[in-house]
This record gives C-alpha cells, structure tokens and sequence, in this order.
C-alpha cells in the first residue's frame, strides 16, 4: 500500500514538473520600443467636456506565454517630458507641483506583481503605479487584441516576426501623485490611463 502511494505521489511530481518546464519553455520575453506604446490620459473638465493627453515616448517589456494565454512580468515607462494635452490649462496644472527640467527624465512607470491569464482575451493586470517615485497598488483591464507574426514586407519568404497587441486602462487619483488637482481645479481628480503596446 505504501509503495502505490509512492508511487503515485512520484508520478504527481514528475508530471508537476513537467507541466511547470513546459510553461517556462514556452514563455518568452517581448519587447515594445518607442513608437510601439501609444499612452493616453483622459480627464474630465467639470463634467462638460473630456481633456485628452498623449505621451509620445514610452516603451514596455512583458513576458507572454501563447499556449496558456499568460502574460507575465509587465513593465512599462513613459517619458514624462512627452507629454502633450490638448489643454494648455491641463498641462499646466498637471506640472504645477513638479516642475520639469528639459532634461529630466522622470517617468511614469508600472510593475506588475503576478501572472495573469487571459480568458476570452480578457484580464486584470495587478501591480504598483510608479509616479513621482510615490508607489500606488494599481488594476489595469487588459484586453488581448492578436497574436501572431507581422511582416513589414512583401517577400514571400518573410514570415514575419511574433508579435504581441494588447490593450489595458486604469482609473487614477491625480492627487494622489502630485500630478495638479485642488479645490480650485477646473478639472476632476479621477483620469484614465489607457495603453495600446505592440511588443515584439
């Protein structure tokens, strides 16, 4: 009897193994440059009308696994000097408490705590929102837009290269870090942070 439970807590490990050496095997790491992240931020001004803000520099790195749908180990940064709104009025109060240097490089930037995985293209991204070196706990809906190989020419010999799109948003506290908002703001507290990242 105690050699069949042997045998069979063995037969468990080995195959635990296994499925755990699959999934790093199949795991790969993806990489979006500059030009590849397109970053939004969206907020409303006293509720008549939304202020729309782009940065126009950013990058992300991820770890994605096909087979099981899971991303992993997602980062990403945006230039803060890249940033550009629609409102003159809005970019000020948006630097008013810290003002930027032309060669300043601080960034926005995100990390993500656990793996996910994405059900029916699906998912929600956890992790710590990094601004002005003040950490926040953060949640990003995350939508698995395709997976596969582009090809950026006409050669029929050129089966591309694997690529990745997703897309992901959070809501956020601009006071929560220094980036403007007061009594006196024309502009709410609460923005959206929206990211479309094709990652290679």
């Amino acid at each position: 009897m105690r050699n069949l439970f042997s045998l069979r807590f063995l037969s468990c490990l080995i195959t635990l193994i296994l499925i755990t050496q699959h999934s790093f095997a199949e795991s790969k790491v993806f990489f979006a440059p500059a030009g590849e992240v397109s970053a939004m931020v969206i907020c409303e001004e006293s509720g008549y009308a939304r202020t729309y803000s782009l940065f126009t520099s950013g990058v992300a790195r991820m770890h994605y696994d096909d087979a099981t749908k899971t991303l992993d180990n997602l980062k990403f940064a945006l230039l803060m000097k890249s940033f550009i709104s629609s409102s003159p009025a809005f970019t000020r109060e948006w630097f008013e408490r810290r003002p930027l240097s032309i060669n300043s490089e601080d960034e926005i930037g995100f990390v993500q705590s656990d793996p996910v995985r994405f059900e029916n293209g699906k998912a929600i991204i956890k992790g710590q929102l990094v601004i002005h070196n003040i950490r926040k706990d953060a949640r990003f809906e995350a939508t698995l837009n395709k997976f596969g190989r582009m090809s950026k020419t006409t050669d029929l010999y050129d089966d591309g290269t694997q690529s990745l799109g997703f897309s992901i948003h959070t809501t956020f506290k601009r006071s929560d870090f220094s980036l403007g908002s007061s009594e006196n703001s024309h502009f709410n507290d609460e923005a959206i942070l929206m990211l479309d990242i094709v990652a290679k």
